[in-house]
């Protein structure tokens, strides 16, 4: 599996139970409205910038790419442009 251009193969991590800053813990249902989430990179592609590679952690737009199962598992496919940041 390869992808191709400036796409991004990632799987989204787990949404855990936040605590807000006033002290109340969000579930995660209501983390669900976060627009932006994290992710980590499983395959890019050969136009996708260097930094950007496999088991580099980002968060991404999370109301742009599509879902894909490979293997029984889902990943998302986003285009570079949809990562906002690099985390690691």
């Amino acid at each position: 599996m390869k992808a191709i251009n400036k796409y991004i193969l990632i799987s989204p991590c787990e949404i855990k139970e936040e605590k807000s800053k006033s002290g109340l813990f969000l579930t995660a249902s209501e983390s669900v409205n976060t627009r932006y989430k994290d992710a980590i990179v499983v395959e890019s592609g050969d136009a996708v910038v260097d930094s950007i590679k496999k088991g580099t952690k980002i968060s991404y737009d999370s109301v742009q790419g599509h879902d894909i199962k490979i293997d029984d598992v889902v990943y998302r496919v986003i285009l570079e442009r949809d990562v906002a940041l690099i985390l690691d």
